[in-house]
């Protein structure tokens, strides 16, 4: 897995290690390789296709993602500040190729601002848990959910907003739903109790993309942070 990760070629393939090793710090080890998903022996043939969908599915999104962040141009970068409102996953991949755009790397912004501003749809405004979203994986339904949540009419009315301000050495991010919130603590790391499940990674890899990523109150604002190299175009 280490060479896999530091080969260029091969470093973004989703890797799911199959293993009936308990030991914590195997799991940690690996998480730390690269490894974001993790089937048990002896495997159940769901969990296997619920795991191999997801990540052939996070793939995807990413290498759809970089394909439209090389295709667009830097014209945020012009911008000083901006707001933007959105309701639907749709809507908040069509601002994130806009937004990573304008970043000095953006393969990675698009990476981390896709996981805040779906996650503020899906989590957020939609209420949908971690064990709803779990069951719709297994049985491939997870658009369908969605898509039943945004027609519910108790939250066609909700909207989520993304506010970019270009500071003299830096872009700032705030990310905000009109839902509860969330424990979002216990996402920050890959933990070895949730290395078996399906998802749950977005707060982690997020995190991971920006300078300074930093949950307010009870989670349904983030605010994130991309250091500029000298030099870096200002109006």
């Amino acid at each position: 897995l280490r060479h896999i990760k530091a080969d260029p070629r091969t470093a973004p393939l989703p890797v799911i290690f199959q293993t009936g090793s308990g030991d914590e710090q195997v799991l940690k080890e690996s998480l730390a390789a690269g490894a974001h998903y993790f089937l048990s022996k002896p495997v159940r043939r769901q969990e296997l296709l619920a795991t191999v969908y997801t990540a052939v599915q996070g793939r995807r999104r990413q290498r759809e993602l970089w394909g439209h962040v090389r295709d667009s141009a830097r014209t945020l970068s012009l911008m000083d500040l901006g707001r933007f409102r959105y309701r639907t996953q749709e809507e908040a991949e069509n601002l994130t190729y806009l937004l990573a755009a304008a970043c000095p790397d953006p393969d990675r912004a698009a990476v981390g601002l896709a996981e805040l501003l779906i996650n503020a749809v899906e989590h957020g405004n939609l209420e949908i848990t971690y064990e709803e979203t779990s069951e719709a994986i297994e049985h491939r339904n997870r658009a369908e959910l969605i898509r039943s949540r945004l027609e519910d009419p108790r939250f066609t009315s909700r909207f989520a907003e993304i506010r970019f301000e270009h500071l003299p050495d830096r872009y700032r991010f705030l990310v905000k739903d009109q839902g509860p919130g969330f424990d979002w603590k216990r996402y920050l790391e890959l933990s070895p109790d949730r290395a078996y499940d399906s998802h749950g990674r977005g707060v982690y890899m997020a995190s991971n993309c920006f300078d300074r990523p930093e949950y307010l109150g009870s989670g349904n604002a983030v605010t994130a942070e991309i250091l500029l190299p000298e030099g870096w175009p200002r109006t």
